[in-house]
């Protein structure tokens, strides 16, 4: 059974058996949309409510010539994502502090929810973005886009799929000094997983993208439109909402978790980034520690 709740300022929080989605906004259209016009929607919705929160920062309004800017800007730095890329096999590396390599030497591993990385001291590693996305459902007679912010019950641990001789500088003065290479990921991640109440996980490849937005074409479109807008005057019936995620959580769900959690900003892409994601039956709202001499096994010290 869907539990619903809405949230001034942020949207419809959608949970059941423990999933959650929050659906920021959601758009309607009556045929299909191009691309190009996605990522317009995208960067719209990013203006709005980057706004909201520069207002409630106190910040300075910016003039027309510097939003125009700012909009264009992002734009140009976005394109609809693809299925990431997933392992099952092969290494991996990691650029970390003196200390941290010290917890990863003592067979400590360390996952977080999507949301610490909103709120990370290190500016240069921080992502306002993370756990929100769009994603975008056609079925040739009706589209339905949705903002959402998604990926609740995921706990993540970031790599790169980069080799040292790649963007070394700049992901040592993100990340720290010392380097370490994971020969076999895979292994790693069962042994982290066998010590967590996970119903699977992955490593995939991030995408990097101003506008996060996926695309996907499925039957269940026109139904949306049906449950979800009111039949007298458009609006939004939020017992349509609850309807459709009893009948589609699965599916919605992973199709939010894709913008959400496996996409960030353009001006991340140095970093290459292949994310270990583990997905609870509940939500993470705390880092997890994992502790087994196993860990320290599976790692190469290479400086």
């Amino acid at each position: 059974m869907t539990e619903y709740e809405y949230l001034p300022f942020s949207g419809w929080r959608l949970t059941k058996d423990g999933q959650q989605i929050t659906i920021n906004n959601i758009a309607i259209f009556k045929e299909g949309l191009t691309n190009e016009q996605l990522v317009t929607i995208g960067a719209a919705l990013k203006d709005y409510l980057l706004s909201l929160e520069e207002e409630k920062a106190g910040l300075p309004e910016l003039s027309e010539e510097e939003l125009d800017r700012r909009f264009e800007d992002w734009k140009t730095r976005s394109r609809i994502m693809d299925v990431p890329q997933s392992y099952d096999t092969g290494a991996v590396y990691k650029y970390m502090s003196d200390i941290a390599l010290s917890h990863w030497l003592a067979g400590r591993a360390q996952i977080s929810p999507v949301s610490v990385y909103r709120q990370m001291e290190n500016a240069f590693a921080r992502d306002e973005q993370e756990g929100l996305g769009a994603f975008y459902l056609h079925d040739g007679r009706t589209a339905a886009y949705f903002a959402a912010g998604a990926g609740v019950n995921c706990g993540v641990m970031c790599f790169t799929g980069a080799s040292p001789s790649e963007n070394r500088a700049e992901m040592k003065g993100k990340f720290g000094e010392r380097i370490v290479r994971f020969p076999d990921t895979y292994a790693l991640l069962q042994v982290i997983a066998r010590h967590l109440d996970v119903v699977d996980f992955e490593l995939k490849d991030v995408q990097y993208s101003d506008v996060k937005v996926y695309s996907h074409e499925t039957a269940i479109a026109s139904e949306i439109a049906d449950l979800i807008i009111g039949k007298d005057d458009g609006s939004l019936d939020p017992k349509g909402l609850v309807t459709l995620f009893d009948k589609h959580s699965e599916e919605l769900l992973k199709l939010a978790e894709l913008p959400s959690v496996f996409c960030k900003p353009k001006s991340f892409e140095g970093e290459a980034e292949r994310r270990a994601v583990f997905r609870f039956r509940h939500s993470v709202n705390s880092s997890i520690v994992v502790t087994d001499k196993r860990i320290s096994e599976l790692i190469e010290v290479i400086e």
